[in-house]
């Protein structure tokens, strides 16, 4: 194989020169390879840039988490962000005990989808990355009707396992999209779980201060002492922000599909310590991660 291929085989991280210089963006199409003809790596980017402009590549499809724990930094809009619940199974079995009883969880821990419930990620505009965390949903929310239906396949894989092709042992009714009361409870239950983790992390309005202040002295930013202590804080503050994006997507998607849509999003802050966040925070945050980033 050749350099390139054996790096990324290894899952390994290098230090190529130059190439290293290039800040991120993921909206740029990017292409690194090796040429072992003249033993040096080629960068190609799928746009053009003018002289004297900045020069970006992509380090790939990769989401804050990723950015910022190995590259120290926060991209707004990240095409590929996610946000991910910390214990939505948990959550579920809380909130929603009327519904999500023990013979639902007993059949999520039979199919082994527990933990695609559990570790729920979405993505832009509410997509759910994972299509096992939804047929999970669809399992712990399902009608009696179609719980019955899939232990009835569930019985008859047992009973005749050696008979069936794979996608015959794999098949389920949750799969595919069921009827509309059980889609509907599925979205239902993302809202309620997306609205509060909004609240959890929605920023206090002395967040959004210092937000406001990042952007105004963002010439300044990274440049003495005291700028560089506040580093750490204000990529949490922009980590935060951007995950409130994409709570927001989601919300905004499952209002529409569950016919909410003319909810507010939360209720209007009272008080110097009720939390939100603004669009003006936002841009704030987009303005202070590049002031970062470039720092």
């Amino acid at each position: 194989p050749s350099i390139l291929e054996f790096f990324k085989s290894k899952g390994t991280y290098i230090l190529a020169p130059m190439i290293d210089s290039l800040n991120h963006r993921s909206t740029i199409p990017t292409d690194l390879d090796y040429d072992s003809i003249r033993q040096r790596f080629r960068l190609s980017l799928g746009v053009g840039f003018r002289a004297g402009e900045q020069v970006f590549m992509s380090y790939g499809s990769k989401s804050n988490d990723d950015l910022l724990l190995h590259y120290g930094f926060v991209e707004v809009d990240a095409p590929s962000d996610v946000f991910e619940f910390g214990d939505l199974l948990t959550w579920l079995v809380e909130k929603r005990a009327g519904v999500v009883n023990d013979d639902r969880v007993q059949t999520l821990f039979s199919k082994g989808l527990q933990e695609n419930v559990r570790g729920c990620k979405l993505g832009r505009k509410g997509r759910i990355v994972d299509e096992k965390a939804l047929e999970g949903l669809r399992i712990l929310v399902a009608s009696d009707d179609e719980l019955r239906a899939e232990n009835a396949i569930t019985e008859s894989i047992i009973q005749t396992p050696m008979f069936l092709t794979m996608d015959e042992f794999q098949d389920s009714v949750f799969k595919k999209e069921l009827q509309s009361p059980t889609e509907l409870a599925v979205y239902e239950a993302l809202l309620g779980a997306c609205l509060e983790q909004r609240q959890l992390l929605s920023l206090t309005r002395e967040e959004e201060e210092e937000m406001r202040v990042a952007k105004a002295n963002r010439t300044q930013m990274g440049g003495g002492k005291e700028n560089a202590e506040k580093a750490p804080r204000l990529l949490t503050l922009m980590f935060r922000v951007e995950k409130l994006r994409l709570l927001d997507e989601a919300i905004a998607r499952f209002r529409k599909l569950t016919g909410n849509e003319k909810q507010l999003l939360l209720p209007s802050p009272t008080s110097s310590n009720s939390k939100s966040v603004s669009g003006d925070t936002a841009a704030s945050a987009a303005v202070a991660a590049t002031a970062l980033k470039e720092a």
